[in-house]
């Protein structure tokens, strides 16, 4: 038997973060081709031409590719809340080795810390702010997560919310109306 493992993204980081990646990949400008645009040309799947350079499993939704349903059985795991479990995935695996020849905690880094009380992690708990840690600052992390609110308008919420529902659904990430103050990781 074999464990089946999701790793999930909050779609609303994920989407920006595709359209990051789509602007590094297709050289184009963010003032050419801004977010709202690219929501635009992702609804109307213009994949021929704007996408062309694109893996398109990249930007759309993961439960497109991941066969949950057929699955079945299979636990997901938080991207924002890796601070939680990455120590642990990494020693059940015996991943350990393997993460020392990428560099070890410059990959990723949990700034938890085993005296910590739960009272130090509140707004992360109810999802207003991600987990401490840090993470490789490779050319491909654009630190979306931290760019939603210059980014997203409630319009652009709503649509993305639209888009991407059945992650939302499968992955139990919290919707958002686009308002700043409301957004939450998890």
């Amino acid at each position: 038997k074999y464990d089946r493992i999701l790793l999930s993204r909050n779609p609303y980081v994920r989407f920006l973060s595709s359209y990051q990646d789509w602007l590094h990949r297709s050289t184009q400008k963010e003032t050419d081709v801004p977010f709202s645009n690219f929501t635009e040309l992702y609804e109307s799947r213009n994949l021929t031409t704007v996408f062309s350079k694109t893996l398109m499993d990249h930007v759309d939704p993961v439960t497109k590719y991941c066969k949950f349903e057929e699955l079945g059985g299979y636990k997901v795991l938080r991207v924002e809340e890796e601070a939680l479990w990455f120590n642990e995935f990494v020693d059940h695996y015996n991943m350990t080795s393997t993460m020392k020849e990428y560099g070890g905690d410059r990959v990723f880094k949990s700034l938890m810390e085993k005296s910590s009380l739960v009272a130090d992690f509140v707004p992360s708990i109810v999802g207003t702010q991600p987990y401490p840690s840090t993470l490789y600052k490779s050319k491909h992390n654009g630190d979306s997560s931290r760019k939603l609110r210059q980014y997203y308008t409630p319009k652009l919420a709503a649509k993305v919310t639209q888009l991407f529902m059945s992650d939302f659904i499968h992955f139990q990430y919290p919707l958002w109306d686009g308002n700043p103050l409301t957004f939450h990781f998890v």
